[in-house]
């Protein structure tokens, strides 16, 4: 009886050391295939993002030819789609680096400030369709510069709060964004997102309480975005959360770890010619109002707040006096009605010999309104300016309306300078290579394309450039020896000893794209799909900056 159990025991743990070998071996397998469908996907999901960037260069191109009103809409709408089909391909490909932990974090010194408004100004045409007024308010101890992966950051608030909208039909969406000190001196950023909403509801209580968890990425529409979010925070030593604010709002936010470079100087920030200036600020919503007059009085200007018609029109007749000076009005409209455009109506009745300068602040939709049109045919010294207002644009704007010495603007001033500038264009994709030679040509420079290395290097044995740009994908060992021979043959060419511009074309697809293209040689990037904001600023800076050292 005793040998049996042995015997019996013996055959029992072999039998389970086979079943744990076949269950290991099966592992294996299913782990391959996993990898294998993970790899095929994400590869999918590449594809499809270039091919909507195709379509998006192309319609980007239609954007620049005059078309009749209707079209026009059509192509914003078909742009809009196509973007939102893009940052959805994003986001699962960004799961898969998360859920395989293959994130990496390109850190390079940022405008914080910058990014979080440009985050928020992607998505607000999807809170103005549903009528939701959308602000950001910063604490006063907010960073000029840190040192932050500014896609990702990007990707974490546009991901949370195009969920957020999803909560509401009408109301008003605050970004709060605050930087400390925690104990151990590392510098936190923290953005917290709030909306006001009708009902607490026990499923909305559930949701909550499962967003962010990754098993909830199954939801494609939300929970994805989500899960994505909380797992870039956590990339960056943060993490996300989501509940109601005291006052019963409903509450998502999210932290990181984002080291500080330049703190916030109020001192520096004021612009001399701005200096002085003396602005009308007319029904700003109250929930911003500080940030509005703490912004502007950082700048020098001195800032006056009314929130009735009366007011503001006696305060004009006494600019007009010259008892009160009023150089610029900025009026705040509402995404649900346009009553505020009356006072713009009457300041130009009443200064018909003395224009005052005005500033309507208004969204993108807004701004095609036939009235709104009409305002800007038949008023003088008026302007408009995109809701959500970032401050750089606002004070762009300004400068433009109020510093009479201006000669020209930003620009007027780069087109100019940008006319008849020799650039060669090396890009092998005709869709891209056919976007920027016409956003190029339409600054005034003079192209020349190419599809290879070596066409380029004929080029530039013959005709002098003053800047040469490339895709970055087109990057390797080989191209940085032929940037170095290229710049070392333009010197000789040009008149003086001038150090072509090398730039890269850059649609980030891969981690640390940007580094990986200053490696190679370039001098800087520039952002896929174009922007011709963007490619004039990079192009004068550039430029100018190698004429400036050619003639020292």
């Amino acid at each position: 009886i005793i040998g049996s159990a042995y015997w019996s025991r013996l055959q029992a743990i072999y039998d389970l050391t086979q079943r744990a070998y076949a269950l290991e071996a099966e592992k294996i397998t299913s782990e391959s295939s996993l990898s294998n469908k993970d790899t095929l996907f994400m590869n999918l999901a590449d594809e499809l993002k270039t091919s909507l960037r195709e379509i998006l260069g192309s319609l980007k191109l239609l954007k620049l030819a005059k078309l009749p009103k209707q079209e026009e809409v059509l192509v914003a709408l078909a742009e809009q789609k196509s973007q939102q089909q893009i940052h959805m391909l994003q986001n699962v490909l960004e799961f898969s680096y998360i859920s395989r932990n293959e994130v990496l974090l390109n850190s390079q010194v940022i405008d914080l400030r910058s990014v979080i408004e440009k985050s928020v100004t992607e998505i607000s045409n999807q809170a103005y369709e549903k009528e939701i007024e959308i602000f950001s308010r910063y604490s006063n101890n907010f960073p000029l510069r840190v040192r932050a992966d500014a896609n990702r950051l990007e990707q974490i608030i546009i991901n949370i709060v195009s969920s957020v909208i999803g909560y509401a039909n009408k109301g008003c969406l605050v970004l709060n964004a605050d930087y400390s000190t925690d104990n151990d001196m590392q510098d936190i950023l923290t953005v917290e997102i709030t909306i006001d909403i009708p009902h607490r509801t026990v499923e909305i209580e559930q949701q909550l309480l499962d967003a962010f968890k990754p098993h909830y990425a199954n939801d494609m529409s939300q929970g994805l975005s989500l899960a994505i979010a909380n797992g870039l925070a956590t990339c960056m030593q943060g993490k996300a959360g989501a509940g109601y604010t005291s006052d019963g709002h409903l509450k998502f936010w999210f932290n990181a770890i984002v080291p500080m470079v330049t703190p916030i100087n109020t001192n520096t920030q004021k612009v001399s010619k701005l200096n002085g200036k003396h602005l009308l600020l007319y029904q700003p919503p109250k929930i911003i109002e500080d940030e509005y007059r703490n912004t502007l009085e950082s700048w020098g200007i001195i800032v006056e707040v009314t929130h009735e018609e009366a007011e503001a029109i006696n305060l004009i007749r006494l600019s007009q006096s010259g008892f009160h000076p009023i150089d610029v009005v900025l009026i705040y409209t509402r995404i649900q009605n346009l009553e505020t455009l009356a006072l713009s109506t009457k300041i130009a009745g009443l200064c018909l010999d003395n224009p005052v300068s005005q500033l309507l602040c208004v969204s993108e939709n807004q701004s095609k309104l036939p009235e709104i049109e009409e305002l800007i045919r038949t008023t003088p010294n008026l302007e408009l300016i995109r809701k959500p207002v970032e401050y750089n644009r606002l004070r762009k704007k300004l400068k433009y309306l109020l510093i009479d010495d201006i000669e020209e603007t930003i620009e007027e001033a780069s087109e100019s300078f940008l006319k008849n500038k020799a650039i060669l264009l090396l890009q092998n994709e005709d869709i891209d290579r056919t976007i920027a030679d016409v956003m190029l040509k339409k600054l005034g420079c003079i192209v020349t394309t190419v599809k290879t290395a070596d066409e380029a290097a004929v080029k530039f044995k013959k005709i002098h450039y003053d800047a040469f740009i490339t895709d970055v994908q087109l990057v390797d060992d080989e191209m940085r020896t032929f940037i170095a021979s290229a710049k070392s043959m333009n010197a000789k060419l040009h008149d003086r000893n001038y150090i072509l511009p090398a730039l890269g074309l850059s649609h980030h697809e891969q981690e640390g794209e940007e580094t990986r293209c200053l490696q190679f040689g370039m001098d800087y990037y520039i952002d896929v799909p174009l922007k011709i904001d963007d490619l004039t600023a990079i192009l004068r800076r550039w430029i100018g900056r190698a004429i400036h050292l050619s003639e020292k």
